[in-house]
């Protein structure tokens, strides 16, 4: 009698029909059930197990490791998974293998065992980020094996992932500003080509609409001109609910002339920074160009926007012209240093 090695399991076409899964001499093979009726397929499937052998209740006895391992050639073998996609859960599938959990019998396996995996990871001084991305992948392995009916729950579905330490960006100081305006000018000045003075230029505008506004990078690109009133020096800001949600906000008189100027360059129907990708990108290239800048955001200009702005005015105009929804937010976006208690003790005489 044929030896199926693995779990047979459903798979469903992109054409909507069912079809059974198995491994045969280690080569994945596929049975049609000619029925695009999850029941009706579940019925053959069945069938077919009991036909050779390979009943339901011995599969249960697989243990995760290898229920892992069957999990990850099913997933390549539907060919609708990425290579790299396939290779994260390989890796997962591996070290499900190599930790304690890995012999647990798929019948007996609970949340809390899930819990000791988490655990058993993180004492072998895996990144937040890593341990979280293991948990969602142990929860969709379980619910495939839900549909495989080989599991009655998902014990992984009660288990927090660990919360990655919060990172905090350096914030922008006027002399950092200047600094790097004046490399963006070196690049306007040294530029050979129209398109490489326009690349410098419209760098050189988005970090001072950064500087005098606070705005994230995205919402300056989400700008539209219908959005602006240079006559009445206002905007409306436009994000989603948990980011502010839309706000008209005064504009700084220092950027009107370069909004009218953008203005001009880039026409009345799209915005003053209108292609993200192309602001990405210079950004980029500038950076390539500065390496004393790699590893400086645009975001970190909203940082050192948001501490000028609280120690100038207070509390209350940060966190209006920031948009934060909570005093933490503030407090995370602002980068107190002695000689900023200094320079206010100074400046009160």
């Amino acid at each position: 009698m044929t030896s199926y090695r693995r779990i047979p399991h459903l798979w469903r076409n992109p054409n909507g029909y069912l079809y059974i899964v198995y491994s045969d001499r280690g080569q994945w093979r596929r049975k049609g059930t000619k029925t695009t009726k999850l029941a009706a397929a579940q019925d053959q499937l069945r069938q077919f197990i009991e036909q050779h052998g390979e009943r339901q209740a011995g599969t249960a006895r697989k243990t995760l490791g290898q229920a892992a391992a069957d999990w990850c050639l099913a997933r390549k073998a539907e060919g609708t998974t990425s290579p790299k996609t396939v290779g994260a859960y390989e890796l997962t599938a591996r070290r499900i293998a190599a930790a304690p959990l890995g012999r647990f019998q798929l019948a007996v396996i609970e949340p809390t065992d899930v819990r000791d995996y988490i655990l058993h990871l993180r004492s072998k001084r895996l990144p937040a980020a890593a341990l979280a991305r293991d948990l969602v992948h142990v929860r969709m392995l379980f619910r495939w094996l839900q549909r495989q009916q080989l599991v009655k729950g998902n014990p992984a579905e009660l288990v927090e992932a660990p919360k990655a330490p919060r990172g905090r960006r350096p914030a922008v100081t006027p002399a950092q500003f200047a600094a790097l305006q004046a490399a963006v000018l070196e690049d306007v000045l040294a530029a050979v080509t129209t398109a490489d003075r326009r690349e410098a230029q419209l760098v050189s505008d988005l970090l001072e609409v950064l500087w005098h506004s606070g705005l994230r990078s995205i919402e300056a690109m989400r700008l539209r001109w219908a959005d602006v009133d240079l006559e009445g020096r206002t905007w409306m800001i436009r994000s989603p609910v948990n980011k502010g949600g839309e706000q008209r906000l005064p504009l700084h008189p220092a950027l009107v002339p370069i909004l009218r100027r953008r203005q001009l360059e880039t026409g009345t129907e799209a915005g003053p920074f209108a292609s993200p990708w192309h602001v990405q990108n210079s950004w980029r290239r500038f950076k390539a160009r500065h390496p004393e800048w790699t590893g400086w955001s645009l975001h970190s200009l909203r940082h050192g926007f948001v501490t000028r702005i609280r120690a100038a005015a207070g509390d209350a105009a940060a966190s209006h012209l920031a948009r934060h929804k909570s005093k933490s937010m503030m407090e995370h976006y602002s980068h107190f240093d002695e000689e900023t208690f200094r320079t206010a003790l100074d400046s009160h005489g």
